[in-house]
């Protein structure tokens, strides 16, 4: 497959000819409720700077494990509630 092209700096992605800029995404953001997005990457900042102060890391094959139960887990949820 030949690489994407390259984005515009205020577009997030392109679907067909048309543009989804960034002000459209922070808008349905807005819309819908983004509070509990914003908590979850505090949270998320929060315990990787934690876990930089103490001194914990994560290597590529832990990683990828968990993104991979990870997916596996949405999947299931998925097939389950229809």
């Amino acid at each position: 497959p030949k690489p994407a092209p390259k984005l515009p700096p205020n577009v997030i992605a392109r679907i067909g000819n048309q543009d989804l800029s960034r002000e459209e995404v922070l808008a349905m953001f807005d819309l819908f409720g983004g509070q509990p997005i914003v908590d979850q990457m505090i949270q998320a900042t929060l315990i990787e700077q934690e876990a930089k102060r103490q001194g914990v890391s994560v290597t590529e094959a832990e990683l990828a494990g968990a993104i991979k139960e990870t997916k596996e887990r949405i999947v299931q949820q998925q097939m389950m509630s229809g």
